[in-house]
């Protein structure tokens, strides 16, 4: 957004990653079965399709370990299949409430594995670090940016894609209980310090503190309404046209000029907007008058 010849002052910006409730103890049972997970959608855009090579190839490796997926999607009739074939090492459960997530799946997890390409912040991630389970994660665009996962001390990446490097990661940290604790306990200490609720509040207000303190900017030296004539005497509608077949950019002074603009040939159309706009206008007079 600053990196635009005409975007924002950088001082003017304020970045503020995203944060998840932090359970108020950790209740996991040591002698619970070595268990991964998977919260989210069963979409292409989420790489679905990689959880049941992932779990063939797991359970080539680590025979012992369970899996359990929650979320709905493309991918949803192949894992119930998966799930009959596997019943004691597989379990699929649709769509989980955020509730049901907290109190009965996350908890219940050794590991969480994620294999988007991209994400804007990663909340199941989060979730899941917030009960102290150690996220296997691809190295999806975005992982760098808040810091959410640090690799080797809280998580592990792998390649997109690489489901065999995937499964190696996961049989490694079951192979090794010590490491699996301490990676656990590591992803818990994060969420609370960096991205719990209470921080998340502290620094919304700080950056609305700051937005307080700084002097208005004045408005841009044009015309407002598109209906005005812009340069050389063309209509501001036909030069916006102008504009964007030529992907130039402008300042606008309203926030307003950037939605479509045209102009309306419909009589039917125009007068039953006219109707619903006046139906409108009454219902707040009636309203008005009853208080």
């Amino acid at each position: 957004m600053a990196a635009q010849a005409d975007g924002f002052m950088p001082e003017r910006l304020k970045h503020i990653a995203n944060a998840v409730a932090v359970p108020a103890q950790q209740v996991k049972e040591k002698t619970h079965p070595f268990r991964v997970g998977y919260a989210g959608r069963l979409d292409g855009d989420k790489r679905g399709e990689d959880i049941l090579p992932f779990f063939t190839a797991l359970h080539q490796r680590c025979p012992e370990a369970q899996m359990w997926v929650a979320g709905k999607g493309e991918s949803g009739d192949e894992l119930t299949r998966l799930a009959g074939n596997f019943p004691e090492h597989f379990s699929y459960f649709g769509e989980l409430s955020s509730s049901q997530l907290d109190r009965d799946f996350y908890p219940a997890l050794s590991v969480l594995v994620h294999f988007s390409p991209s994400e804007a912040w990663g909340y199941s991630i989060a979730e899941a670090m917030s009960h102290g389970v150690v996220p296997v994660t691809s190295a999806f665009r975005g992982i760098d940016t808040d810091g959410l996962v640090i690799e080797g001390s809280n998580a592990l990446v792998f390649p997109v894609g690489d489901i065999t490097r995937a499964a190696d990661m996961v049989t490694a940290l079951y192979q090794d209980q010590q490491r699996l604790s301490a990676m656990g306990s590591a992803a818990a200490q994060h969420i609370a310090d960096k991205f719990s609720l209470a921080i998340f509040g502290h620094n919304w207000a700080s950056a609305l503190d700051t937005c307080l303190q700084m002097p208005a900017l004045p408005p841009p030296a044009r015309p407002v309404s598109l209906d005005a004539k812009g340069p050389a005497g063309v209509p501001r509608p036909l030069w916006e046209r102008c504009r964007r077949l030529l992907n130039r950019r402008i300042a606008h002074a309203s926030a307003g000029e950037e939605w479509p603009h045209f102009r309306c040939s419909d009589p039917v159309l125009m007068q039953s907007m006219e109707q619903a706009l006046n139906s409108e206008a009454v219902k707040g007079g009636s309203v008005t008058s009853e208080k």
